[in-house]
């Protein structure tokens, strides 16, 4: 599962090298998602595959303004089985592709939230690796930020690469998930997140192919 370290301090100076290494991120990601039972009704949660994805090396340039967070994620001794996950997540940042979910904006979510959310696109259709399913992202919080209740049609999973962070899905008791931890969330279901003390780091599939204009906030 985890790459070797030749692999991952390998330069990435060709469009083959790079699509290569992101490829890989991808499967060590369905690998840990896969590996365990998720932390709300200890199903396993079965990814679609992304091999038939395109490679479209078109990464964003600017970073928005939670990017500002990463550097003390990365300082974090996280271990376990997420920590080669985050070490090619810095490696690939360059190459994926940063922004906020469209139609998020100061009107609908608010701008303290866009100051201290945002997510890294690795597959999907606006991902660098295109395909309609699984639309996958990294998904970073600024400590104590709120995502509110919101829901959309595509079952998700969550895989926590940072600790402390609490979900809640459908108004049940937050659950507290730790690096290398999971959490479905069904099609339809109200879900929020909130960060702790410490800036949050996951990432997201959604299972099934859907509009992330289509999100009920």
């Amino acid at each position: 599962m985890c790459c070797t370290n030749g692999e991952a301090d390998a330069h990435l100076d060709t469009p083959e090298a790079i699509e290569h290494a992101l490829r890989g991120l991808v499967a060590d990601l369905l690998e840990v998602v896969g590996s365990g039972a998720d932390m709300r009704n200890g199903q396993r949660v079965a990814v679609p595959d992304a091999r038939a994805s395109v490679y479209v090396g078109e990464p964003s340039r600017d970073r928005p303004c939670a990017y500002r967070f990463v550097d003390e994620i990365l300082a974090r001794s996280l271990g376990g089985p997420v920590e080669h996950l985050v070490h090619r997540f810095k490696m690939l940042e360059d190459h994926l592709i940063w922004g906020h979910a469209p139609g998020y904006d100061a009107d609908t979510v608010g701008e303290d939230f866009l100051d201290n959310y945002c997510h890294a696109l690795l597959t999907g259709p606006d991902g660098p690796l295109r395909c309609d399913a699984p639309l996958g992202a990294f998904v970073l919080f600024g400590p104590h930020t709120f995502y509110r209740e919101h829901h959309h049609a595509p079952n998700e999973v969550y895989l926590a690469l940072s600790g402390g962070g609490q979900w809640q899905v459908e108004g049940a008791a937050w659950q507290i998930l730790e690096a290398g931890q999971t959490i479905f969330i069904p099609s339809g279901a109200v879900h929020a997140i909130r960060a702790g003390e410490e800036p949050l780091l996951t990432f997201s599939f959604w299972l099934e192919p859907g509009d992330m204009l289509e999100i009920a906030i």
